[in-house]
């Protein structure tokens, strides 16, 4: 239960918009509840898949009011920390002579602003994704010819140039909020190694677009990663070329040495694996590549989790 909940807060905190606008969609009454049913299309959608004996469990242990609906505030605010206040539908503002007592008043602009770009920069990044998962490794070599100091970024305008030759256009204005989101130092550069990592790579928790043919299934067991070390994210940088080219095959490989079907192997036959398709791994870059997906350190390794992160 505790990495669902942990995998909860995750998702809550890094897509609270989309995940605040879903519930909305469903509350047709406008009264902050939604349905077990509606939750758990929600919840399935873009959290994970659960068994229904684990879904009812966690179903247990959420605000729901007496007429068993969830109260969805209260949801958010549970895995935020946070007191929300977002708009209703078609309303203004909630002033702060009407809100609740029990926490601070916050009105929706004040809401949306910490959401909204970060969300808008996720759509530009999945026009964007397509085409830079393609010429990444081009789109790196132009960007470290500029970048003299090897500090891992470069100017903003010189990135926008360099994105042109390679990806579909992309107005000024989403342009600016990349810019602004990339610009990590607040020096006016932009930080193209954390660009290209966010999207050649899908790390972190799974949120899946609605529209996107699943290519590999949730995994059973929900999966709490460990860190991100540089070491880590360089390495699954240099080997997605070679698992994007037989993803399949390599899977097939995992799956004849996964004895019970559970989706995990142990971390010696997935090296094993890997170096029958050329894919050497350093002993320390195996180090924090174990250190990610087998944070708990059980000698196991998810292979599922490791694949969706090169699709």
């Amino acid at each position: 239960m505790n990495d669902i909940m942990t995998r909860i807060r995750e998702v809550v905190n890094s897509c609270l918009y989309t995940v605040t606008q879903e519930f909305e969609d469903v509350d047709y009454a406008n009264i902050k509840v939604i349905s077990k049913k509606h939750f758990k299309e929600i919840f399935f959608k873009h959290f994970m898949s659960l068994p229904d004996e684990q879904f009812e469990n966690l179903w247990n242990h959420l605000p729901v009011n007496d007429f068993g609906n969830l109260d969805y505030h209260k949801f958010l605010k549970q895995f935020t920390g946070e007191s929300l206040d977002v708009q209703s539908k078609g309303s203004q503002a909630t002033s702060p002579a009407k809100q609740s007592p029990s926490g601070p008043p916050v009105e929706l602009a004040q809401q949306l602003a910490s959401v909204t770009p970060s969300m808008s920069c996720e759509v530009i990044e999945q026009k964007l994704k397509k085409d830079v998962s393609k010429f990444w490794k081009a789109i790196e070599k132009e960007c470290k010819e500029k970048d003299t100091e090897k500090q891992g970024e470069i100017d903003a305008k010189d990135f926008k140039d360099i994105l042109k030759k390679f990806c579909t256009i992309i107005k000024p204005e989403e342009f600016q909020q990349l810019a602004k989101k990339y610009d990590i130092k607040n020096t006016g550069r932009f930080a193209y190694n954390e660009f290209l990592q966010r999207l050649v790579l899908s790390l972190g928790p799974l949120d899946m677009n609605p529209q996107q043919r699943m290519k590999i299934p949730h995994p059973k067991i929900p999966m709490s990663p460990g860190a991100e070390h540089e070491i880590f994210t360089n390495l699954m940088m240099r080997i997605q070329p070679c698992i994007t080219k037989c993803w399949k095959l390599i899977r097939r490989t995992f799956k004849a040495y996964d004895d019970t079907g559970s989706g995990y192997i142990s971390l010696f036959r997935f090296r094993q694996a890997l170096r029958q398709y050329g894919i050497i791994i350093t002993e320390e870059e195996y180090y924090y590549l174990c250190s990610y997906y087998d944070k708990h350190l059980q000698g196991m390794i998810s292979y599922n989790e490791f694949l969706r992160a090169f699709l």
